[in-house]
């Protein structure tokens, strides 16, 4: 039972971090306001207000990315000190690169600011994953 919490704590951390990565790097970008949305198996951040499509890009893009590299790093250090539920829960970490898919949030908002772009380097969009 211990160890389930223990997983547990693991996901639910990384999925905090992830969307608050967002909330940073959207606030890096000049968003005011942000709402967050959760359920039993999703958790979101959309805002009302505007990005370009690039900062959408970074901003989609880093949430997944740094909680990858941050599994990563903990991949590592459970290899050095030979601690299974470390290198569970790095993997818990690590599987959130999945998220850049298309189909899944982050993918979506990916697409969306590549479509952005491509289409007029001044269009603005919502992030709503």
């Amino acid at each position: 039972m211990s160890c389930l919490l223990v997983y547990l704590v693991g996901f639910l951390g990384s999925v905090s971090i992830h969307e608050y990565l967002h909330i940073v790097f959207m606030r890096r970008f000049g968003v005011k306001t942000v709402k967050i949305s959760y359920g039993i198996w999703k958790a979101s951040i959309t805002t009302e207000e505007n990005l370009t499509g690039a900062n959408l890009i970074q901003t989609a893009v880093l949430g997944p990315a740094v909680t990858f590299l941050i599994g990563l790093c903990g991949m590592f250090f459970s290899r050095q000190c030979d601690s299974g539920i470390i290198e569970v829960i790095s993997g818990i970490y690590m599987l959130h690169i999945v998220n850049v898919i298309p189909p899944l949030g982050d993918g979506k908002m990916i697409l969306k600011g590549i479509l952005t772009v491509k289409n007029g380097k001044g269009s603005k969009k919502r992030y709503e994953k």
